[in-house]
């Protein structure tokens, strides 16, 4: 079991009790022009307030670079490593936690002041500049590894937030699909529901104008059975009107089925499309909803092909046994897709087949095609 992390103010306040315990430790054991008390006051000046260095970065880093710039004058000779070490850190924080035009000022004012001190207290001649290039890269170089860093930060905290707006705008069309299929869904299944509560109605009426003179009572009870099934019918053309979006006409031809399978085979054969079909098994005579089901899944199936594999053969299965056995499968395709689709009418064919009890697979092919593979429970007898 890994350890836990430590928070980054307790590491930050370890790391800066630790310097502090290197300074005085150098303080302790002298430091030429600079008494031990003075030291000590000095070494905990430049590293005690590292703690902060995430959250004061600025102040932090101008509290290091005063104590560097004031060491450097009044104590020339002193070798305290301590101050190298406290402002390396510091400098780092300054590139790492401030903003990119905040770093740069404070690097430019880094480098002067340390560098101009440096050259007037170094020895004439090339020591000089020696000392001054090594001060120099003393300061720029931990301070370009915490750009580096918050720079590469920045940049996978974008990608992140890119990636859950991807992924909220893809569930938010997967429920708007999942919504509008409902919507479509409810739409189709009206016209079928009407046609039964009709059937219903007339063959009523039909068995209440057989009936008898001395059969009132059974009249009378048929009566209410063709008033509550034209109530039915009118609340359902209600229900309609909410379903139906602005400007949709009422379809003008009845709901499609398997029958109308050959209709669009021909559609995607039309359009360059090589089809191939096989039926198994004795067909049953389908519920109309099933029916309905079974012929938007093979159509979407179509569509599917045709859109992401242009050109790609395709094949439709119709098995009938258990279960109504459905499969289009195409063919993998060298040809840029027509179209890169949103990826919701798989959402929505789901959602149409738990309907029913049924079972929707849809998986890539090794061959880079792709297969799309129904089971409906069946309901009806043999035709």
């Amino acid at each position: 079991m890994r350890p836990p992390a430590l928070r980054p103010a307790t590491l930050d306040a370890g790391i800066a009790l630790g310097l502090f315990a290197l300074a005085a430790a150098e303080a302790l054991a002298g430091s030429p022009g600079l008494a031990r008390g003075a030291a000590l006051l000095a070494a905990a000046a430049y590293t005690l307030p590292l703690a902060l260095r995430r959250s004061l970065t600025l102040v932090v880093g101008g509290i290091v670079l005063a104590m560097q710039v004031l060491l450097a004058t009044v104590a020339p000779d002193g070798s305290q490593v301590t101050i190298v070490l406290a402002a390396v850190l510091a400098l780092y924080s300054v590139g790492r936690y401030l903003p990119p035009r905040v770093a740069d000022g404070a690097l430019a004012v880094w480098v002067v002041a340390l560098t101009t001190v440096v050259a007037l207290s170094a020895s004439p001649g090339d020591a000089a500049v020696g000392e001054a290039i090594f001060a120099g890269l003393l300061i720029v170089v931990p301070w370009a590894i915490g750009r580096a860093l918050r720079s590469h930060a920045v940049h996978v905290d974008t990608l992140t937030r890119e990636a859950e707006d991807l992924r909220r705008e893809r569930d938010q069309r997967a429920r708007d699909a999942v919504i509008a299929e409902r919507a479509r869904l409810a739409r189709e299944l009206h016209d079928v529901v009407t046609h039964a509560i009709s059937v219903v109605a007339v063959q009523t009426q039909a068995v209440r104008l057989r009936l008898e003179p001395g059969q009132e009572r059974e009249a009378e009870d048929l009566r209410g059975v063709e008033a509550a099934a034209r109530d039915a019918m009118g609340e359902l053309r209600r229900l309609l009107g909410v379903l139906r979006k602005d400007g949709d006409a009422p379809p003008l031809e009845p709901q499609p089925g398997l029958a109308q399978l050959p209709r669009l085979i021909e559609r995607a054969q039309a359009a360059g499309t090589e089809v191939e079909v096989s039926v198994d098994g004795p067909p049953v005579l389908l519920s109309p909803g099933v029916d309905l089901t079974a012929y938007r899944v093979l159509q979407e199936g179509v569509t599917n092909a045709l859109r992401h594999a242009p050109g790609a053969p395709i094949a439709i299965s119709v098995h009938y046994g258990a279960e109504l056995g459905l499969q289009v499968a195409n063919g993998g395709t060298t040809h840029p897709p027509a179209s890169e689709g949103a990826g919701v009418g798989l959402t929505g064919m789901r959602e149409r087949v738990a309907l029913y009890g049924g079972r929707l697979q849809a998986a890539e092919r090794r061959d880079g095609g792709f297969l799309l593979d129904v089971a409906l429970p069946l309901t009806g007898h043999a035709a």
